[in-house]
């Protein structure tokens, strides 16, 4: 486990499938985490308990953003109540619609 925290971004591994998604909360050995993106279809948009040694935390230069993704982060920090993120994902949308203005001009 890379010291990971309640909020941090993860990747990991549940009965063989991939899983993305944020850490809700951490026990002993295992972590409550939201799921965004799975191998497993039907564990996306749950809750789910992962062992913390399957898990792995994603730095920032793991994602690669488009406008349509950073609308969705938007969403889930608000979703989730985490203003650091929304406030750091409504900066980086105002970014996207800057260069879409300098283009049309």
């Amino acid at each position: 486990m890379d010291n990971i925290q309640i909020g941090d971004w993860i990747i990991g591994k549940r009965d063989g499938a991939m899983v993305t998604g944020w850490v809700e909360k951490i026990a002993d050995e295992i972590s409550m985490v939201y799921v965004i993106e799975s191998d497993d279809k039907h564990n996306i948009g749950k809750s789910i308990f992962l062992l913390n040694k399957k898990l792995k935390k994603l730095k920032d230069s793991d994602f690669v953003y488009d406008k349509a993704s950073v609308l969705n982060m938007i969403d889930i920090s608000l979703m989730i109540g985490n203003k650091q993120e929304f406030l750091h994902f409504t900066d980086m949308l105002r970014g996207f619609n800057l260069a879409e203005v300098q283009r049309a001009v």
